[in-house]
């Protein structure tokens, strides 16, 4: 029989899923019919890293990012599968014309017509907004513009010969991808590739002449890849070709132009030298401690040139680098893991505090359990300032050394329990935190149960008044939201993991 605590701690967790509010992408997809109906109306598609695990997660971190630059919430829907689906910012327009219509006595048409027309300006706008933070968010893989969707290939060929693509540049490439949902975001599932030999003759017959291979599509071939030239890209249509289980999509890659590749990597954080800076760090970095070399830096940064010119997004920028980091252990934090919970809770922050500008408002983000420094540097990367701590001194002094291997830096660490007083460096008014992201050791290989909800209760009476996402067991969720003063604005869990988010005001 399980004990009264372990009983409290999953009433706690349950009764957190319900408050909380559908955060959890729905589990079944859209059927096919209803799919193709959906696409019917334009816009893009958002293809997510979807595992099980940690679905939900991702699509909280796409969902806080529309949260902030006020996407009207219509535009934003899943259509399953780790898929979802954009609408143009004329649908906000037809969602106000219709509300007008139906009150069309009390308004003039004039007046509608303008309300109108504000209301798409206002979503286009936002739709821009959220295009820049795309690329600093670690659940999307892609971003497209959809052209045509069907359920199966002869009607997506049918739907091609009646409209086809317009072409934009002389040459195009094609690239074929089947997404069907893993167990884990780093692996993909096998299966039969079935539709795609016919398939891709067929639409060469209909796209026309000037096919050449995709341009550094293929994230195994870096070198190549690094050496395509924006220009080289911006002379090639970039097509897709993505089958889900049910449904044939065609579409068009994003081929943003170099200033707007510059914006994207500011936007997530990325320093201005993005591609010579680790390069630097690589250079800097000896063989005795364990680092990359400076051909390891070189593909990293071609993903990075990758992900901002509209190729497969492969990772973040960082994480090539990071998994090859000179310090740590089997315990530290996934980085796709780390870097959507950094944005999850600063996303909250800045819409609690009507502060929603974009690129994002640098924050002051604190770990106070930072192990080897994976959401440091999530946040550093993001363009946060980093703030750490951790009881064990050892992991303190070798942190730095991984995030100078990125060209980055934290801005404090201190040897600190995170169960007892804080040292005042922490929480002096210009290192006081304004977002609290932690990971803390708990259960049996790290201690007792009831460790993590300790460091979770001694954080948040310090804390009080930041933005607070905990990733910790059912116990501490539920000592959390307990405590006055707190409460609770999002929740999920990552397999037996709680992910807890909250808005903390004094607490006693």
């Amino acid at each position: 029989m399980p004990s009264a605590a372990a009983r409290g701690a999953a009433r706690a967790s349950a009764e957190a899923m319900a408050a909380a509010g559908p955060w959890a992408e729905r589990k079944d997809c859209v059927s096919a019919a209803g799919f193709v109906q959906a696409c019917a109306q334009g816009g893009d598609l958002i293809v997510m890293r979807a595992p099980i695990r940690t679905a939900a997660f991702f699509a909280e971190e796409l969902r806080s990012a529309a949260r902030l630059v006020s996407l009207p919430s219509p535009l934003l829907r899943s259509l399953g599968g780790g898929v979802w689906h954009l609408l143009p910012a004329a649908a906000a327009a037809e969602d106000a014309a219709a509300a007008a219509a139906e009150d069309a006595s009390s308004i003039d048409t004039d007046t509608v017509a303008a309300g109108t027309m504000v209301k798409e300006a206002n979503a286009a706008a936002a739709r821009t907004r959220l295009y820049c933070l795309l690329s600093s968010l670690a659940g999307v893989r892609m971003c497209m513009s959809l052209i045509a969707a069907a359920a199966d290939s002869r009607a997506l060929l049918s739907k091609l010969r009646s409209q086809p693509p317009v072409r934009h540049a002389p040459q195009w490439s094609l690239h074929y991808e089947q997404h069907y949902p893993a167990a884990d975001h780093i692996q993909l599932p096998f299966s039969p590739v079935s539709v795609a030999p016919a398939l891709a003759i067929r639409l060469h017959a209909l796209v026309g002449d000037g096919f050449v291979d995709d341009l550094g599509s293929d994230l195994r071939d870096i070198d190549r890849a690094s050496a395509v030239s924006h220009r080289q890209r911006s002379e090639c249509d970039a097509f897709v070709l993505l089958e889900l289980k049910h449904v044939l999509l065609f579409c068009r890659r994003q081929q943003p132009s170099s200033a707007a590749a510059q914006r994207e990597r500011t936007a997530c954080g990325a320093p201005q030298t993005a591609q010579a800076e680790p390069v630097a760090s690589m250079r800097a970095a000896t063989p005795s401690t364990g680092a990359a070399t400076e051909e390891d830096a070189t593909s990293c940064t071609a993903s990075a040139t990758m992900a901002t010119q509209g190729a497969l997004r492969a990772v973040p920028w960082w994480v090539p680098l990071w998994e090859r980091r000179p310090f740590d252990f089997s315990a530290c934090l996934d980085p796709f893991v780390a870097t959507a919970a950094v944005n999850i809770a600063a996303s909250a922050h800045l819409r609690l505090h009507k502060r929603t500008s974009v690129p994002p408002v640098p924050l002051r983000v604190f770990d106070p359990c930072c192990g080897s420094g994976t959401i440091l540097a999530a946040a550093a990367a993001l363009g946060h300032t980093a703030l750490g701590a951790d009881l064990r001194a050892e992991f303190v002094s070798r942190v730095p050394s991984n995030l100078e291997l990125l060209g980055l830096q934290v801005a404090q660490l201190a040897v600190q329990d995170a169960t007892g007083p804080f040292l005042p460096l922490l929480l002096s008014d210009e290192q006081r935190p304004d977002v609290v992201v932690c990971n803390p050791p708990w259960g049996k290989n790290f201690g007792l149960d009831d460790d993590g909800a300790r460091i979770v209760l001694s954080v948040i009476r310090q804390c009080s008044g930041a933005t607070m996402l905990f990733l910790v067991n059912a116990t501490a969720l539920e000592a959390a939201i307990q405590l006055s003063g707190v409460t609770l604005l999002h929740h999920a869990r990552l397999g037996g993991v709680e992910a807890m988010l909250l808005r903390t005001d004094r607490v006693p």
